[in-house]
């Protein structure tokens, strides 16, 4: 049964997140460029990885991640935000 994968930007606009886009405090890039914008009060708690990032540069708006692309740091994304996960069963390269 296939699952609709919810692109990480529509999270804020149904459900719980409608209109928080606009109290995000820090966006995360991939080495591809991409952006996106998130709440460091969400991340924090799900994440070490990030809870450390923020804690340590407390001051910093922008952050890169290193040696992850768009699609996979969008999926980590909407699994924090939304507590669900889509897996298409292929290698993410």
């Amino acid at each position: 049964m296939p699952v609709q994968n919810t692109p990480f930007e529509e999270i804020f606009k149904s459900g719980f997140w409608k209109g928080m886009e606009q109290f995000t405090n820090g966006t995360l890039q991939t080495d591809d460029g991409t952006t996106f914008r998130i709440h460091r009060v969400v991340l924090s708690p799900r994440s070490e990885y990030f809870r450390a990032l923020f804690s340590f540069n407390f001051n910093e708006k922008a952050f890169v991640i290193p040696n992850i692309n768009s699609k996979m740091l969008e999926s980590l994304l909407v699994h924090m935000y939304t507590g669900t996960i889509t897996l298409d069963g292929k290698k993410c390269v």
